[in-house]
């Protein structure tokens, strides 16, 4: 299956560049240069089904890229602030090559997000000062954790948060005392929470929506109304009518869809963006969420909180050591200790991944064979729960 969907993706890459090779000479651009602009088409478009928005043009696959480019009637080359207004498919910006679409949505979105940054949320719409005693949230967690409550102290003051943590670091816990605080401050105010998938929508309405009395949730695509043909209710002439969007899973959206979240956004609204950046990247090219939790340069600097504390696996502090070890990739450098909750196994050879995998069928056989002939409802959940204690985690099914 692999290989029939790595022959499939070779051959897409190839048509993108013969297009754009034929639309190339067809625009006027010289006939010498066509088997060059196949292959760095080719090239862009590989990089897109990896989910890059862009290729530094010193990566194309040929030599003298940026002047073939350059010269090229498909390719246009805007200053810092332009907005694309010809139908050019291609867009040098500094030293990168995007498609059109890409440059686009990722221009869309920096300036959204800036102009966002650099304005105080109105008054009549929620607080715009500091939080005084009455605001602070009654939930011990958050009034305790530094980064916790400074994320409510940006959301009441700014007009963007975008809030990252790991798993267990409080996210939703926030998410929920940011939603009360604000509304306690103006009733009426109408706030909308999405996510780009249906089961996140759900576990962020059921831990949110239900007690924060908010009514309006729906998945980001729904939201923006969403239609065939890449057609969408709500855009720039028609914003969303709401006075607050969170968006929880954020690190899912990919930068064509941040940006037309960006584009239907009303001019006063306030706009908080949860996830994990370093989780769940989008399907689509541009995980625009995890870079914008990188940038270090004011304003928008200002609005970004990273959650740190772990507050699920306080009683295994080993596991969250490995955890964050996987993470920042540095198993290979310095692996966490050894102990009561983490147990390693040497797999270097045969003999000790064959020994392993017979401890998984053994903890699983009895288990098995039970519930072969077990029918009373109770017995079943039973079972259920001991098929809880073993998981298998692998990268992939063969290979």
């Amino acid at each position: 299956m692999s290989e029939l969907r790595q022959t499939a993706q070779h051959r897409l890459a190839d048509m993108a560049g013969q297009t754009i090779a034929r639309l190339h000479v067809d625009a006027g651009g010289s006939a010498t240069d066509r088997r060059a602009m196949q292959r760095i088409a080719s090239s862009l478009w590989s990089a897109g089904q990896s989910g890059q928005v862009c290729v530094p043009i010193s990566e194309l696959p040929v030599d003298d890229a940026r002047q073939i480019l350059e010269r090229s009637p498909l390719v246009s080359q805007p200053n810092t602030g332009d907005v694309v207004q010809d139908i050019h498919p291609l867009v040098i910006q500094s030293d990168r090559l995007y498609p059109l679409r890409q440059w686009r949505a990722e221009h869309t979105i920096a300036t959204g997000l800036l102009n966002l940054a650099r304005r105080d949320s109105p008054t009549e719409y929620g607080v715009s000062e500091k939080p005084d005693e009455s605001a602070q949230p009654s939930n011990t967690s958050v009034s305790q954790d530094a980064d916790q409550q400074t994320a409510l102290s940006c959301a009441l003051a700014r007009q963007l948060l975008v809030l990252s943590g790991g798993p267990g670091t409080g996210k939703t816990t926030t998410l929920g005392v940011i939603v009360r605080t604000l509304s306690r401050h103006n009733p009426s105010l109408r706030v909308a929470l999405t996510a780009p998938t249906g089961k996140a929508t759900a576990r962020l309405t059921s831990a949110i929506g239900a007690q924060h009395g908010v009514a309006s949730s729906s998945t980001l695509h729904r939201l923006l109304g969403s239609q065939t043909g890449g057609v969408y209710t709500y855009g720039p002439q028609n914003p969303l009518p709401f006075d607050v969007v969170v968006v929880d899973e954020c690190s899912m959206v990919d930068a064509v869809l941040g940006a037309r979240l960006l584009l239907a956004l009303p001019a006063h609204a306030r706009l908080i963006l949860a996830g994990d950046k370093d989780q769940l990247s989008s399907v689509e090219p541009g995980a625009f969420f995890g870079s914008v939790c990188a940038v270090n340069e004011e304003p928008l600097a200002q609005c970004i909180v990273i959650l740190q504390k772990n507050y699920r696996q306080q009683d295994a502090p080993e596991i969250a050591d490995w955890a964050a070890a996987v993470r920042d990739g540095q198993l290979s450098d310095a692996m966490p200790g050894i102990g009561q909750q983490v147990h390693r196994h040497d797999t270097a050879d045969n003999n000790g991944l064959d020994a392993l995998i017979e401890r998984a069928v053994a903890a699983y056989l009895p288990l098995i064979k039970r519930a072969a002939t077990e029918t009373e409802e109770a017995g079943q959940l039973e079972l259920l729960a001991q098929f809880e204690q073993l998981r298998v985690l692998t990268t992939m099914r063969v290979g």
